[in-house]
């Protein structure tokens, strides 16, 4: 019996030295220790000087969060909350264009701790320089074929567009004409268009104007009619040289007209002969240009009433 009491007596022994020296250690030398802040919100500093400096941030990994691997001393470790670290990407240094890898620094309240590790590093940016080009205004319609349209005309024919080189260079000024309801306006909203002729909507690009007037070419045919004509004379047919004409206008005015009109009164005696022709001034509206002839050959085919 006294053997398995000396037994006994010694592990419990045993158990209550490892314990104190467990909180010897613990409370008296403070040891090292590792632990992990999640969730610390990285903070984006000094990007106002990006646009001071004329640049514009066209692409960047997009990190809101970052984890990080903290090591010290348990009794500073014990305190220590995500609130008490912050994460910074500083955007000082970038004066000029060009591809960057910014660091992210992550700093600590309490000097006697230290980053052993964060989940990421780096970010990586692009940057370009802020330009203005003057691009030209292309025009795409539909259903101007059947109205005689062949060609637009964009008043102001170019638009200064703003933004990155980059992508300024890549992108085109469009506005689109639907004339299939013969319906025009007073000006079109011009539309921004990248490389694949998609909308481009980031409102990184502007422009100072956005809307354009249109005009266009249009062939408008000639209708001439004989003036004086006796009451026994009956027309047959009239022909013309040429049967259309071209005229420039405001789209608008342009599609108000359905033809150009002359009158003829014939030079010889009606009845004499089975036909007529002479040289015919055409009347042009005032709001029109007249890009063809301001003349036309007539020839009237007629017979005598009986």
């Amino acid at each position: 019996m006294d053997t398995k009491i000396k037994r006994y007596t010694m592990r419990i022994l045993c158990i209550l030295c490892a314990i104190g020296l467990w909180l010897y250690v613990t409370y008296t030398e403070d040891p090292e220790m590792e632990i992990w802040l999640r969730g610390i919100p990285i903070e984006y500093r000094n990007m106002e000087q990006i646009d001071s400096n004329k640049l514009a941030i066209t692409s960047q990994d997009m990190v809101e969060i970052v984890n990080i691997k903290v090591s010290g001393h348990r009794s500073a470790l014990l305190s220590i909350q995500e609130e008490n670290a912050e994460a910074i990407v500083d955007y000082a240094d970038i004066k000029e264009a060009g591809e960057f890898r910014l660091p992210i620094t992550v700093r600590l309240s309490s000097d006697s701790l230290r980053v052993v590790k964060q989940s990421t590093q780096s970010i990586a940016c692009v940057v370009d320089k802020i330009v203005s080009i003057d691009k030209k205004v292309t025009i795409t319609s539909s259903g101007a074929e059947a109205l005689g349209i062949r060609a637009f005309k964009a008043d102001p024919e170019k638009l200064t567009l703003t933004g990155p080189e980059t992508i300024v260079n890549q992108c085109k000024i469009n506005v689109h004409v639907d004339l299939n309801e013969k319906e025009t306006q007073s000006s079109y909203t011009v539309n921004v268009l990248d490389g694949l002729d998609r909308p481009y909507e980031d409102t990184v690009l502007k422009m100072k104007e956005n809307t354009v007037k249109i005009s266009a070419i249009r062939a408008l045919p000639i209708e001439i009619t004989p003036s004086n004509t006796p009451q026994n004379i009956e027309i047959e047919k009239v022909e013309y040289d040429p049967q259309t004409v071209e005229v420039l206008g405001e789209l608008t005015e342009l599609l108000m007209l359905d033809k150009i009109t002359a009158t003829y009164n014939p030079w010889i005696d009606w009845g004499h002969s089975p036909s007529s022709s002479g040289m015919v001034s055409l009347s042009y509206p005032k709001t029109v240009e007249v890009l063809d002839v301001t003349s036309a050959t007539a020839n009237f085919y007629f017979h005598t009433k009986e």
